[in-house]
Formats: structure tokens, sequence, C-alpha cells
């Protein structure tokens, strides 16, 4: 009979053990839960263990009470030695659930100041969150207001820009203009020189042709009268056979005059239409602004060179496509990579390409000022084929 009750109050003790570190373990969580709001999992854990933690109070509290109950009903069969110590476990346990108690009042008053914590980090956290609506309204303020400052300084720049590129184009235009007069004007004085030769030289011949033909006339007529003063006989004869002969040599002399004055004429026609080769053509004035704009930014032009295949002048370098043009037709255009927006920022005409062209916009030619405003196109299109 000692034995059963020995495991009873082992038991019984096993199980207080139990509830009392149940209660401990659920004070903890419910202090970690509240100290931890922000972080989900960490609620989510705390929730779990005190769930456990609470049916380890109860399963607890029901063994205590059948292990009690069981001891009430054997008291009699037992000594005193062990009722005394049964009496001794009940006071335990006694002080234990007064000391449960105090820890039920302990985690109350927690609970209440970790309310009004929250309450005062939830004031806290409306303050700051005001406090911080109004730092972003001020910085977006300032940030527009800076963007605008920005917008503004960029158009007073593209404004800038465009003007001196419109600048050098015209410019440009002038030097090749004045190029093209100087070179209109040295051929035109080199013709004129040398028609003024070849008409000297036309002047010269005629001049000695006729000396000549005066001489062989002289030569004739003293050979004619030297023959009458001979032999009067024979004069109808020798007059009939040198009038031949000074016939045959006018007509010989007039036919090396007119054959000298075609050659000149020729000449002359010749040198015409070499001064007239001399004008630039639209594809070589637009060959020469190219090479100027790659010059001025420091490209090696020596392998640049151009063809007009089909309707589209292409710009080789190296034997590599740079950029093609169109310049017959109804309409005339340049293919470029540049996009819509960025044509239309440098203030040209954009027009979507077909498919057969392999570029993603038109520009519309209308003078050679537009390749000027194309300056930083050309330049990328050449360091694009030259790598």
């Amino acid at each position: 009979m000692l034995s059963e009750v020995d495991k009873w109050s082992q038991n019984y003790t096993f199980f207080r053990k139990l509830t009392v570190c149940s209660l401990i373990i659920l004070i903890i969580s419910v202090l970690l839960f509240f100290f931890n709001l922000s972080s989900v999992v960490v609620c989510m854990a705390c929730l779990v263990v005190s769930f456990l933690s609470i049916l380890g109070v109860r399963m607890g509290l029901a063994k205590m009470d059948e292990f009690r109950s069981l001891y009430v009903n054997t008291v009699p069969m037992i000594s005193p030695e062990i009722d005394f110590k049964e009496r001794q476990l009940l006071s335990e346990l006694n002080e234990d659930e007064t000391a449960i108690g105090e820890l039920v009042e302990v985690v109350e008053e927690t609970k209440e100041q970790v309310d009004e914590v929250i309450e005062e980090l939830q004031g806290l956290e409306d303050e700051v969150i005001e406090e911080l609506q109004e730092l972003e309204d001020e910085v977006v303020k300032e940030t527009k207001e800076q963007a605008d400052e920005v917008i503004e300084e960029l158009q007073v720049l593209q404004n800038e820009v465009v003007e001196e590129t419109k600048e050098q184009a015209d410019e440009v235009i002038e030097e090749l203009q004045e190029l093209q007069n100087e070179v209109v004007e040295e051929t035109k004085e080199q013709a004129d020189e040398v028609i003024e030769g070849l008409q000297e030289l036309q002047d010269e011949v005629v001049e000695e042709t006729k000396e000549q033909a005066d001489e062989v006339i002289e030569e004739l007529q003293e050979l004619e009268d030297e023959v009458v003063e001979e032999t009067n006989g024979q004069a109808d004869e020798v007059i009939e056979e040198l009038q031949e002969l000074e016939d045959e040599v006018v007509e010989e002399t007039n036919g090396q005059a007119d054959t000298a004055i075609e050659e000149l004429k020729e000449l002359e026609d010749e040198m015409i239409e070499e001064s007239e080769s001399l004008t630039l053509t639209l594809e070589e004035q637009i060959f020469e602004v190219i090479k100027v704009i790659l010059r001025q930014n420091h490209c090696d032009i020596e392998q640049l060179s151009y063809k007009t295949v089909g309707t589209y002048l292409t710009i080789y370098v190296k034997n590599r496509v740079m950029i093609r043009l169109k310049l017959t037709g109804r309409k005339q255009y340049v293919l470029t990579y540049l996009s819509q927006s960025e044509v239309e920022v440098l203030g040209l005409v954009f027009e979507a390409p077909s498919k057969s062209e392999a570029y993603t916009s038109r520009i519309q030619f209308t003078s050679i000022a537009i390749l000027a405003q194309l300056e930083s196109h050309l330049v990328k299109m050449y360091q694009r084929v030259t790598k």
C-alpha cells in the first residue's frame, strides 16, 4: 500500500513541476509576443508555444486533482508519518498555487504595460507618418523645382547648340560656295586664257598661211613674167599651168587653214566642257560637307568615298556603308538610326522608313544645312563603322 502512495506522490510532484514550467513558458511567450509585434514569424511561434503551454497547465492541473483525490480516499490506510509527508506536500502545493496567482497578476500587469506601450507606439507611429508625409511633400516640391530648373537649363543649352550648329553649317556652306566660286572663276580664267591663246595661234596660222600664199603668188607671178619674157609662144600654156598650180596652192592653204581652225574650235569646246565639269554637283557638295564635318571632329577621311547606287547616294568608309541619302524622285531624305524623339529634338522632319530600308527613321532633306544638324550622328556612324 505504501509503494502505491509513493508512486502517487512522485507523479503528483512531477505534474506540479510540469504545471509550473508551463506557466513560466506561457508568461515568457506572452511577453515575447507583445514585444515582437512587428515580426510575423516570432508572433506565430509565440502563439503556438502559448497554446502548448496552456495545454500543459490544464493537463498538469487535471492530473494533480486526480492524484489528490486518490490521496484523500486512501488517508485512513496510511500511517501518521506518510500523512505528515502528504500534508507537507499539500502545503507546498498551496504555496505553489499562491505563487502561480502572483505570476498571473504579474502577467496581467505586464499586459497592461504592454498595451500602454503599444498605444504610445501607435501614437508615435502616427506622428512619424505625418512628419514623413510632410518631409515627402517638401522633398517632392524641391525635386520638382530642381527638375524645372534643369529642364530650363537643358532647353537653353539645346537652343544654344542648335544655333551654333546652324552657324557652323552656314559657315561651311559659305566656305563651299566661296571655294566653288573660286574654282569657277579660275576655270573661267583658264578657259579665257586658252581661248585667247587659241585665237592668237589661229591668227598667226592664218597670217602665216596668207604670207605663204602671197609669197607663192609673188613667186608664181615672177616666174610667169620670166616665162613670158623668155617664151612668148608658150606663155599661154605656162600661164594656164601656173594658174592651176596657183589654184591648187590656194586650195591646199585654205584646207590647212580650215583644219587648223576646226582643231582650235575642238580644243576650245574641250576646254569649255572641262571648265563646266569642274563645277560641283549636289552629290559632290554633300561629300565635301561630310568631309569637313569629320575633319573638324579629328576623323581620318583618307578612306572616305561615295557612290551612287540606284536612287541612293551612299557614303563609304573602308568599303563599309556609313550613311545613305536619297536625292532623286518625289521624296528626298536621309536614312538614319535615330528615333522619332531624337529627330524632333533636332528640329527636323521625321518620316517612317519603308520595310525594304533597314533603318529606324527618314529625315526630310531640304538643304545641305541639315548635315550640320546631324553632325553628332555622322561622327557616331563613322566611329561605329571604323571599329
